[in-house]
C-alpha cells in the first residue's frame, strides 16, 4: 500500500523482454512483480507500463526503442521517476543508456529519480557495482553472440545447406531445416505482380487489405511489409545470412517462388520510377515522343481553362511552338498496340527470347574484347616497368586507370550475360510475357498505362506538317535496360 502521508512520485515502468520464447516463461510477469513490489515499499505510483516486447538490448540501438521512447515521452509529460528490474533490461551496450538516456533526462528534468528493483534507494550509474552489472551484461550478449554465428557457420558448412535461424519469409515454412513454399505463396507472386505494373508499395498494400488478402502471419497489410517480401532474395531461392557486416550468399538453396523474369521486371520497374518519376499521370507519352520536324522531345501540358471543368491536356513542341491534344495520340498508339498484341502475342514472346539469346552473344563479344585489351595492357604495363622512360610513372598511372576501366567493363558483361542467361532459362518466361500482353490496354489504370508504354515502346515521332501522323518505334522485347545498354553503350 501507498503511504498516504508522504506524497507519491509518479513513475513509469520499463519492461524488456528479447523474444518470443521469453512470452511463456514468465518474463514480463516476474519484472512488473517485482516492480510493483518495490513501488510498493518505495512509495511510488505507476502511472504508465513501458514494454519492449522481442527487443535485443545489444543489436537494436536504444534510441530506437519504441518502449524507451515512450518512457521519454511520459517524462517530459510529467513523471518523476523511471523503475526497471536490472540493469540488462536497460541495455547491453554499456554506456548507451547512461549517454542516449539518462544524462538528456537529468539534463531537462533534474528532479527525475531512477530505481533499480536490485538496488535499495536511488539508483546511481556513478556507482562501481551498477557500472560493473552492465559490463558482465554486455560480456554475456558477446558470448551468446559469438556461440549463436559459431553455430550458424558450422550450419552454412553442412553438405545439406539448411536455414540459420532467422525471421521465414511469408509464402514459405520449415520443413527439415530448410524453406518450403506454402499455400501463401499465390499472395507473393500477386505482389510481384502488381510490382510489375509500377504500383508503390503503399498501394500495394491498401490492395490487399481492400480485398481482405491475408496469410498465415500477416493479416493486415503496410507498405514497408510489401518493401521486406519484394527485396527479399529469398523467393529468387537465394540465402543470405549477415555476419560482422559480411554478407554470406548461397543461390539454389531452396525452390524460389518469384522467377527470373518476374523479378527483373520487378525490378525494372522501381527503375523507370527512379528516371521518369511519377507514374499516376494522363500523360502516358511522355518522354517517348519526338517532333518529326525538329527532333525535340515534347513536353506535357495541362492547358485547361482556370474555373472550368473540361481539361485541355496536351503533348507540345517548345521549339516549333505545335502542339496535339494527348487523346489524339493516346487512341491512335492504343489502337495499333491492341492490334498488334492480339494477332501477334506468339511471335512477340518468340522474337524477345530470340533477341535476349542474340544480346548475349553479343555481350560475350564484347567482353571477349576487353578480356584482349586487358591483356595488353598487362603486357605493356609489364614492359613499361622494365623501361627508362622519363615518363613511367605518369605513364604507369594511365596504364593502371585504363586495367581499372576495363576490368569494370568485363564485371559489367559478365553481369548482363548472367542476367539474359537467367531470363532464357527461366520456366516462366512465356507465361510472365503472355500475363502482360494479355492485359486490355483499355482495363489498366494510368499507372499501368504508363509502365506498359515504357516497356514496349522506345519513341514515338510525331509529324505536325503531315496532320499529326505517328510514326511508333517499337521496343524489340520489354527488358529495357539490357535494350538501352546495347542502343546506348555499343563499345
Amino acid at each position: 500500500m501507498l503511504n498516504n502521508n508522504i506524497t507519491a512520485y509518479k513513475t513509469v515502468a520499463y519492461i524488456r523482454f528479447s523474444d518470443e520464447k521469453q512470452k511463456g516463461n514468465h518474463s514480463i510477469e516476474i519484472q512488473k512483480a517485482q516492480i510493483l513490489m518495490f513501488a510498493e515499499r518505495n512509495n511510488l505510483e505507476i502511472v504508465r507500463w513501458c514494454i519492449d516486447e522481442s527487443t535485443s538490448a545489444y543489436s537494436k540501438k536504444i534510441e530506437s526503442r519504441k518502449g524507451m521512447q515512450q518512457v521519454i515521452e511520459q517524462i517530459q509529460n510529467g513523471a518523476e521517476a523511471l523503475c526497471f528490474y536490472e540493469e540488462s533490461r536497460l541495455t547491453r551496450q554499456i554506456t548507451d543508456f547512461y549517454f542516449s538516456v539518462y544524462s538528456h533526462i537529468k539534463e531537462q528534468f533534474p528532479h527525475v529519480k531512477f530505481y533499480s528493483t536490485q538496488t535499495e534507494g536511488e539508483w546511481d550509474p556513478n556507482n562501481p557495482l551498477v557500472q560493473a552489472k552492465f559490463v558482465f551484461a554486455n560480456e554475456e550478449s558477446q558470448i551468446k553472440s559469438v556461440r549463436a554465428k559459431d553455430t550458424q557457420s558450422e550450419i552454412l558448412k553442412e553438405k545439406n545447406l539448411s536455414r540459420p535461424g532467422s525471421r521465414i519469409p511469408t509464402g514459405y515454412e520449415i520443413v527439415e531445416g530448410n524453406l518450403v513454399p506454402n499455400k501463401d505463396f499465390r499472395v507473393v507472386l500477386l505482389i510481384y505482380y502488381l510490382a510489375i505494373w509500377g504500383h508503390s508499395h503503399q498501394t500495394i498494400a491498401t490492395y490487399l487489405n481492400n480485398a481482405n488478402i491475408v496469410t498465415k502471419k500477416i493479416t493486415t497489410w503496410h507498405g514497408s511489409t510489401i518493401s521486406y517480401i519484394l527485396n527479399n532474395p529469398a523467393y529468387d531461392g537465394i540465402l543470405q545470412w549477415h555476419s560482422n557486416k559480411e554478407v554470406f550468399t548461397f543461390t539454389n538453396t531452396h525452390k524460389s517462388i518469384v522467377g527470373p523474369t518476374m523479378l527483373h521486371l520487378s525490378k525494372q520497374s522501381l527503375e523507370l520510377k527512379k528516371k521518369y518519376g511519377k507514374m499516376d499521370t494522363p500523360f502516358y507519352f511522355r518522354d517517348l515522343l519526338e517532333c518529326k520536324n525538329c527532333c525535340s522531345t515534347l513536353v506535357a501540358k495541362d492547358n485547361s481553362p482556370r474555373g472550368k471543368s473540361k481539361q485541355y491536356l496536351v503533348y507540345k513542341c517548345a521549339s516549333c511552338k505545335e502542339s496535339v491534344n494527348i487523346e489524339i495520340v493516346h487512341e491512335a498508339v492504343f489502337h495499333e498496340l491492341t492490334n498488334g498484341i492480339s494477332t501477334q502475342k506468339e511471335k512477340l514472346i518468340k522474337n524477345a527470347y530470340e533477341q535476349l539469346y542474340s544480346w548475349q552473344i553479343k555481350f560475350h563479344e564484347l567482353k571477349e574484347t576487353v578480356i584482349h585489351q586487358l591483356k595488353a595492357h598487362h603486357e605493356k604495363l609489364g614492359l613499361l616497368q622494365q623501361s627508362n622512360n622519363p615518363n613511367k610513372e605518369a605513364l604507369m598511372n594511365s596504364f593502371n586507370e585504363s586495367i581499372l576501366y576495363f576490368k569494370t567493363k568485363k564485371d559489367e558483361y559478365n553481369s548482363l550475360i548472367n542476367t539474359i542467361d537467367e531470363l532464357l532459362n527461366d520456366s516462366g518466361f512465356n507465361k510472365t510475357l503472355d500475363m502482360l500482353l494479355q492485359s486490355h490496354i483499355y482495363n489498366l489504370s494510368n499507372t499501368e498505362r504508363r509502365i506498359f508504354s515504357l516497356s514496349f515502346i522506345n519513341k514515338i515521332q510525331i509529324d505536325f506538317q503531315k496532320d499529326c501522323d505517328l510514326t511508333i518505334d517499337f521496343r524489340l522485347t520489354p527488358f529495357v535496360a539490357l535494350e538501352n545498354f546495347l542502343v546506348e553503350k555499343p563499345n
